[in-house]
């Protein structure tokens, strides 16, 4: 194949698949004197699985354990499969876009070639209702394998397998040929205004038809083919398991308000209300819905006023039951739609790997309602061998993880038995041979949690809306060779349990959503940042999904205590499984916002009252601006710690503070409000302890030294539960001997989103 018609085949891509990230993507030949392979050529079919050893779980290849080391192409596969085979890395994956390969949209493009610069305006230009309106007619297949360019991959896999080089081979079905958009448009995922995006809706039966078809002949043609190492799920709009939006790459809101999708809701109410049409109308609180003319809603304005984000922000979020039905029937068309292509490949080849980008834990700040990922629990039960993330190397990263330590979602999923990794991309600006130091915490860092690593290609524009002119770039092979030479020279290490967990529930999500910038996202980053001071504390505790403790709750048998930390709105069966474990001796710790409402947003306290198990009343302080100290006072919480101040008086205390009769009811107050001295800040009756102004979120405004006494409070809190193992491995083991000083002021860009609610609570607020 030329290179010229490898180009005119990349343009193809772009016009069909409106997916930016492969703007430039192509498969140039090796050209000039080829450099000797150091790896053997790859001459019979392999089993590849996944297989915890010592802790770790490990990929294995025939019997024998690997490390997960490789290279993400983008532009040149061909000289990313020769550095993978000269450096001796394990695999390159090659992602391939179904309109790349189907003949009849490549043979449409290259006998018109004036209508790709005019269908990629309208697709920019976020018109692709008006682009489809300019195809022609095309048949349909029987079957879409036939139309599938084999000759392109055949030629890849015995390249690669001359080289020594496995290969992860991810289709993306969610980039259908132009065939299938003109036939199918009311299958395309639509956001709430009626604009059309490039991806099927989830499970929409044409995609299921016709992607099934040339999945199955796929495997079937390469199961067996040497170079194989493991299939890429390649699910979602950017393979990382989203929905479109929010102006991310061409796409615009809130999906899917498409044809399908809505007659697709109507039937899951039918089923969730039992087809009793009262009951709709009332949970709705709409006498007129019913299960042929249900609407599914749009996101509420958000809040007009500081005033109003203060109240939102202490308040249930979204409180539409129709709203709620609809994310939670948004949710479970993806997790369907994952488990029904993780299952279609698993039940085609059993003997090799799949790999996914999953849902991980905290994804609430930096991805919410709107690409609303797959909560990682049901990741952790899939069929997916193996999971990675694609986060960019620059310097807020290196410093997070010399400060706080690694990704939660690498302990989350070795402690489940998949293997995991992390796929780095370079960001623009980035000057990586002034600052080797960047490549090198990332390396160790994968090397001492037992994880993997893989590099990206780049020369792909970076997320965001048009005109994509910002480029992300490509590592240098000297930069390649510092990754490569700085995981090889790092003893392997592994990740540790802990006898503390923080339950987190991904769905919270749903009921506040607005943009980060605006304010919202408070809540959800309390949770992270909590887990980052236990971390700074010595302690490093497990993640538990809400859903993964209501489906198996003697997981908490293996915890001295558990972190409850600002979830604001309880399902009812989780509030009965934790008064359940404290009963049995388990100790609970209370954070912030926690059990204001149930998961309907109704019943005011309901669920505090019976975490702490109070009778009396419990009313809101409302409370802004306050800061607070402990009590000179005898405890096992408070030692080293009398008197001293809790918090200074910031703009970003803005949780209202719980109250009850705290002697009626026999709690030990441990810190009050100083502009409200008979206000508990914390309380403590037995193993239960309670701590209600912000406590993570004081690391958006306040200099790490300036919380030893957060710290000590926390050390003390895990002795006072008897918490021995304090997992890790601890940001100081992979920070080594060099270490960096730490951060005076935390996350600056992620802290200036906050600025605009910082001064206008300041300046605006005003509470009842």
């Amino acid at each position: 194949m030329s290179r010229k018609t490898l180009a005119m085949v990349v343009a193809v891509t772009i016009a069909s698949a409106a997916l930016l990230s492969i703007l430039l993507w192509a498969w140039p030949w090796p050209e000039g004197e080829e450099r000797p392979s150091p790896t053997s050529p790859l001459t019979e079919p392999i089993t590849s699985y996944v297989r915890v050893v010592n802790g770790n779980a490990k990929l294995f290849i025939n019997g024998e354990p690997t490390d997960i080391l490789g290279l993400f192409p983008t532009n040149e596969t061909i000289e990313y499969i020769d550095k993978a085979s000269r450096y001796g890395l394990l695999f390159c994956r090659v992602r391939l876009e179904w309109a790349f390969l189907d003949e009849i949209t490549v043979s449409f493009f290259r006998e018109n070639p004036g209508m790709f610069d005019t269908l990629k305006t309208l697709v920019h230009e976020g018109r692709l209702r008006d682009a489809i309106e300019l195809l022609p007619d095309f048949p349909l297949p029987e079957d879409a394998s036939d139309w599938i360019r084999w000759e392109i991959l055949d030629q890849l896999l015995d390249y690669a397998a001359s080289k020594g080089v496995y290969l992860i081979i991810d289709f993306h079905y969610f980039t259908p040929p132009i065939w299938w958009v003109k036939a199918f448009p009311d299958q395309l995922q639509t956001n709430g205004t009626g604009t059309l995006s490039y991806m099927p809706t989830f499970n929409s039966p044409a995609l299921i038809k016709y992607a099934s078809q040339v999945i199955e002949a796929l495997v079937a043609r390469y199961r067996r083919h040497p170079a194989l190492l493991g299939w890429g799920l390649s699910f979602g709009w950017t393979v990382e398991d989203n929905y479109p939006g929010p102006a991310y790459y061409a796409s615009w809101g809130i999906y899917d308000y498409a044809p399908c999708a809505i007659g697709r809701f109507r039937e899951w109410l039918r089923e969730l209300y039992n087809n009793d049409t009262d009951a709709l109308r009332a949970a709705w609180g709409d006498p007129t819905v019913d299960f042929d003319n249900a609407t599914p809603p749009l996101p509420l304005p958000q809040p007009a006023n500081a005033t109003e984000w203060v109240l939102y922000l202490n308040g249930p979020g979204d409180p539409r039951r129709a709203w709620l039905d609809w994310c939670e029937f948004r949710l479970q068309e993806k997790v369907s739609c994952m488990l029904y292509f993780a299952n279609l490949y698993k039940s085609l080849d059993p003997d090799r790997v799949l790999v996914q980008t999953p849902g991980t834990p905290f994804t609430g700040p930096s991805a919410g309602v709107v690409p609303l990922n797959i909560d990682y629990w049901s990741y952790a039960k899939s069929p997916v061998d193996v999971v990675y993330v694609n986060p960019g190397i620059k310097e807020g990263t290196a410093t997070t993880i010399s400060t706080f330590g690694y990704p939660f979602f690498l302990k989350y999923f070795e402690q489940r038995g998949k293997a995991a990794f992390i796929k780095w991309e370079g960001r623009p600006g980035v000057d990586y041979d002034a600052h080797p130091e960047y490549i090198e915490i990332v390396a160790r860092m994968a090397r001492l949690t037992g994880t993997g690593l893989a590099i990206w290609g780049g020369h792909v524009p970076m997320p965001g809306p048009p005109p994509y002119e910002e480029l992300q770039p490509e590592f240098t092979d000297e930069q390649i060779e510092l990754f490569i030479q700085t995981l090889r020279s790092t003893p392997e290490g592994r990740t540790e349990g802990a006898d503390i967990a923080l339950i987190d529930d991904p769905r919270l999500c749903f009921f506040e959503y607005y943009p980060l910038l605006a304010g919202s996202g408070l809540r959800p980053v309390e949770a992270v940042a909590t887990m980052f001071l236990f971390r700074l504390a010595g302690y490093d505790p497990d993640v538990l999904a809400v859903d993964e403790v209501m489906e198996e709750p003697e997981i908490l048998s293996r915890y001295k205590a558990v972190i409850l930390c600002d979830l604001f709105r309880m399902r009812e069966e989780l509030v009965d499984i934790l008064v359940d474990y404290v009963a049995s001796g388990g100790g609970l710790f209370i954070v912030g916002r926690t059990g204001l409402y149930d998961w309907y947003g109704t019943d005011h306290f309901g669920p505090l009252r019976e975490l702490l198990g109070v009778g009396s009343k419990i009313s809101d302080v409302p409370l802004v601006r306050y800061s607070w100290r402990f009590k000179s006072t005898e405890d096992p919480l408070l030692v080293g710690l009398g008197g001293l101040e809790g918090d200074i008086r910031s703009n970003l205390s803005i949780y209202f503070i719980p109250k009850f009769d705290y002697e009626a009811e026999g709690f030990k107050v441990l810190a009050t409000v100083e502009e409200c001295p008979d206000l508990a800040a914390i309380v403590r009756k037995g193993r239960v302890v309670a701590w209600f102004p912000r406590l993570g979120l004081q690391l958006l405004d306040r200099p790490i030294d300036d919380l030893s006494a957060i710290t000590r409070f926390i050390r003390n809190l895990c002795e006072f539960f008897g918490v021995e193992r304090t997992g890790g491995p601890l940001p100081d083991e992979i920070r080594g001997p060099a270490r960096p000083a730490l951060m005076t002021l935390v996350w600056p860009g992620f802290t200036a989103d906050f600025l605009v609610l910082w001064d206008a609570v300041h300046n605006e607020v005003r509470t009842p």
